[in-house]
């Protein structure tokens, strides 16, 4: 397992507000959709979607949004990869 991943899940369990957790899932899913582990990464997208689908967290939002980018890129190259990019940068400049 490696190093950023361990980090992630020890910060996943010792963070204590669900808006610092929902980041933390994330972020891992985007570590995960990069290395290749597409469906942990659309099971944690999907999760956090259904709780902050409706944009309470703008930093969550951005982080979800830079997961499936890399989900989209990294599966298939998809176009919507850069959609998602794209959206994740516009949304974190506001």
């Amino acid at each position: 397992m490696s190093q950023l991943l361990v980090r992630l899940e020890r910060e996943l369990q010792s963070g204590t507000h669900p808006d610092q957790r929902a980041e933390t899932l994330a972020r891992m899913a985007a570590y995960l959709g990069r290395v290749g582990r597409f469906d942990e990464a659309r099971r944690h997208i999907d999760s956090l979607r259904q709780i902050y689908g409706d944009g309470r967290s703008g930093r969550v939002t951005v982080w979800i949004m830079l997961a499936e980018g890399l989900v989209h890129f990294f599966e298939d190259l998809s176009p919507n990869a850069m959609d998602r990019v794209t959206r994740a940068l516009m949304l974190g400049v506001a």
